[in-house]
């Protein structure tokens, strides 16, 4: 090996070192953000919804974040009134492991997953629309958190009220 070559070996271990300790840095700063900057990515000063890689690309892990925390806070969905608030707190505890999202978007991300999951899951009812097994990754984690409540896009049901019995029959569709 040359002398040059061994020198530029150095100099980019010791530019590793310098990047690496200046990461660990910036981990170890804390900041007190305004609510506008909390959904900032620290790099880029910018909402990670308008940059064009963040936009549509979500992680799996990310994805498993988002269903977990909403998990952990489906009791607070309760209360309408309370809804984008406890999308405030799912957006914050999400910048706590470096996503960056608005809760707007959170809101949109997980109605879409739904929608996914009760077209599959309608899919798999007595009344299968003839389309082969389908598969989605987070099936089993919505439906651990959601398979129990009836979906909204069930058979709709019509009561007769016939003396003291009432009886529910499927509603006539025309």
């Amino acid at each position: 090996m040359s002398i040059i070559t061994i020198l530029m070996l150095l100099d980019m271990i010791f530019a590793q070192e310098l990047l690496n300790n200046h990461k660990e840095t910036l981990q170890n700063t804390v900041v007190e953000k305004s609510p506008e900057e909390r959904y900032l990515t620290p790099s880029t000063s910018t909402y990670s919804e308008d940059s064009q890689s963040s936009e549509a690309s979500w992680s799996d892990a990310e994805t498993l974040l988002l269903i977990s925390l909403y998990h952990e806070n489906k009791d607070a969905f309760t209360n309408a009134k309370k809804r984008k608030h406890v999308w405030e707190i799912i957006a914050e505890q999400m910048s706590a492991h470096n996503y960056f999202r608005k809760p707007e978007k959170l809101e949109r991300k997980w109605t879409n997953l739904l929608r996914v999951y009760r077209s599959i899951k309608d899919n798999k009812g007595p009344k299968k629309s003839g389309r082969g097994a389908q598969h989605y990754k987070y099936y089993n984690h919505i439906d651990e958190i959601i398979g129990d409540k009836p979906s909204n896009t069930s058979e709709p049901q019509a009561v007769i009220n016939v003396g003291i019995n009432r009886t529910t029959v499927p509603a006539c569709r025309y």
